[in-house]
């Protein structure tokens, strides 16, 4: 379990400085990231999630954004009675 808080914490934070150096990440609607998993653009997210070592968490919201050359998953969950977030690769480039 800490081995995972740390994955997920070390995730994070390489992500969110990535898209902090490459200006503000842009979102797009849950509609437009429902086609874009269906084009096969990005990845579903329980995929990702289960990619990140998440796949038990409660995902309380999350919204899929631009960071430099691909997409991630910006995820706020609930794992082991914490909350938590991480910015999580969704593909589409950069990746």
């Amino acid at each position: 379990m800490t081995r995972l808080r740390s994955i997920a914490a070390l995730v994070a934070l390489l992500a969110a400085i990535f898209v902090s150096s490459q200006g503000v990440a842009q979102c797009v609607s849950r509609g437009e990231g429902q086609q874009m998993v269906a084009q096969g653009r990005v990845t579903p997210l329980p995929v990702a999630l289960q990619s990140a070592g998440l796949a038990g968490a409660q995902v309380l919201s999350a919204d899929l954004c631009r960071a430099g050359g691909g997409w991630v998953y910006q995820v706020r969950y609930r794992h082991g009675g914490q909350v938590s977030q991480a910015s999580i690769p969704a593909g589409g480039g950069g990746y």
